[in-house]
């Protein structure tokens, strides 16, 4: 897939399945039985860009892609692959290798987990937009799960 291809993706709501049925995965076929355009919304507000639905040890996740994966979110195709490859790709392998965590804090720390193995991976392609928005969410998480490990601290 191309930057092109992107572009017609993000203009033509009836391509991105077939989009994202030629996207290459790599490594993360392993992980991963399908990926989904998931046009209706979850999430009022339209916060949610991708989700992987998490299986047991074992079996192979689903990635559901919502219509904001398609904006100004992602400003190239690489923001775009970035995401779905290498956080939502992480978040399949983890639950393949090691099945979900339990709690908030589990759920933070994979999230943050997930926001680094993503940001290793960007490189020249990507915006620096994204990249400086990647960091940002990171010292967010950062801050949350510290937060919460003073706060299970005091009880």
């Amino acid at each position: 897939m191309k930057e092109e291809d992107y572009k017609r993706a993000i203009e033509e709501i009836t391509f991105r399945q077939n989009f994202l049925d030629n996207l290459d995965l790599g490594w993360t076929r392993s992980y991963v039985k399908h990926i989904k355009y998931e046009s209706e919304l979850i999430d009022k507000k339209d916060r949610i860009i991708m989700r992987t639905i998490q299986n047991v040890v074992g079996k192979k996740s689903e990635i559901l892609v919502y219509p904001k994966a398609f904006s100004d979110f992602h400003p190239k195709f690489a923001d775009f692959y970035s995401t779905l490859v290498y956080h939502e790709g992480y978040h399949a392998r983890e639950s393949f290798e090691f099945g979900a965590e339990d709690g908030i804090l589990g759920d933070l720390n994979l999230e943050l987990r997930a926001r680094k193995f993503q940001l290793e991976h960007v490189n020249g392609e990507n915006s620096q937009a994204f990249i400086d928005n990647l960091r940002r969410e990171i010292r967010i998480y950062q801050d949350v799960t510290e937060r919460i490990k003073e706060v299970c601290r005091m009880y």
